[in-house]
């Protein structure tokens, strides 16, 4: 029944992906954007997936740095290749990558499970505190361009959905009353919760978590720690830049629109969808792009070629470096069977 669950959730997400990449593209000239990235220049696109693997090697020794303050000295080559891992499972398991890596750091070096998953809390921590720091700068520097953007493609639709008539009008009871059926029903079956012990688990669990999150915020390295995290937020936004100089048409587009689309495909990539944001990134990109005068086609062939391009390179990247985690998870259990 359990197994049901997570493959019923996992189709609807893939079908919640569809239908946003249906929505994005339903009313665009398909053949245009095709042609228009049949003319990508080759050396552009091989820089940007070597900033990509730079990049990522450089996030394998910041996780590799918090590793070694917990008192578990990974090697660069496999912290690199479970982080690669857990990208490739997070494409087709929304949020599913954050385990995996950390199940598989478990079979090759035998890091805890609970302490390698503190670190990745402490990842995202750092990391939701710098997208929020540059929304925070791209709102100041483009404000005046942002403005009509923020009222029209996202508090519009938002406001009109909880109004007279709305979807959320409509469906707000029935929110309200599943919320109830829920608490209702932990309440009649608590004890039998607390019985299985699994309070005491949990509690166990975030403990170990929480000494591990205390121990990395008083490591000796916090300032290469620093650096590197810099240097991958520097990383990701010339990831946006050097695409512009792959297509005639976006040769014109200056710092702005690259921070700009690192922001909004930053949040378009955590919107939990198979295929890293699947519909969801392709529209945030190709909307936000209307601010600088490219067309809603122009704006999809951007959001197709930096989307499909990194999620092919982590297709790829991510399925070589599951060979040595298989590897390790097959001596494993021939150790075990002895």
């Amino acid at each position: 029944m359990k197994i049901f669950f997570k493959r019923f959730q996992l189709v609807i997400w893939l079908l919640a992906g569809v239908g946003l990449m249906y929505y994005t593209f339903k009313d665009l000239n398909l053949t245009e954007i095709w042609n228009s990235l049949k003319k990508v220049e080759l050396k552009w696109l091989l820089i940007v997936l070597a900033v990509s693997l730079l990049n990522h090697i450089i996030r394998a020794m910041r996780w590799q740095l918090m590793l070694k303050a917990l008192g578990f000295p990974v090697g660069i080559v496999s912290s690199f290749t479970n982080l690669m891992f857990g990208y490739f499972v997070n494409n087709a398991i929304p949020r599913g990558g954050e385990f995996s890596r950390c199940l598989s750091l478990k079979k090759t070096d035998n890091v805890p499970f609970n302490v390698s998953f503190g670190t990745v809390l402490v990842e995202r921590l750092v990391d939701t505190t710098c997208l929020a720091l540059l929304v925070g700068f791209t709102l100041f520097t483009q404000y005046d361009e942002l403005g009509g953007f923020w009222m029209d493609k996202i508090w519009m639709p938002i406001r009109n959905s909880f109004s007279k008539g709305g979807v959320m009008k409509e469906y707000k009871l029935y929110i309200l009353a599943g919320f109830g059926v829920i608490f209702i029903l932990f309440k009649i079956f608590e004890k039998k919760i607390e019985a299985t012990g699994i309070n005491s688990k949990i509690d166990d669990f975030s403990n170990e978590m929480w000494e591990g999150l205390k121990t990395l915020v008083k490591m000796k390295d916090l300032p290469l720690f620093l650096v590197y995290t810099v240097l991958i937020w520097v990383g990701y936004y010339f990831m946006s830049q050097l695409w512009f100089y792959a297509l005639p048409e976006f040769a014109h587009l200056g710092w702005k629109a690259a921070l700009m689309i690192m922001v909004v495909g930053t949040i378009g990539r955590s919107v939990p969808v198979p295929g890293g944001g699947m519909g969801a990134y392709h529209s945030l990109v190709a909307q936000a792009l209307l601010i600088y005068g490219l067309t809603l086609e122009q704006g999809s062939v951007m959001a197709v070629l930096i989307h499909e391009t990194q999620l092919l390179y982590v297709l790829v990247i991510g399925g070589l470096c599951y060979i040595p985690i298989l590897i390790a998870r097959k001596k494993e259990e021939q150790l075990a069977s002895l």
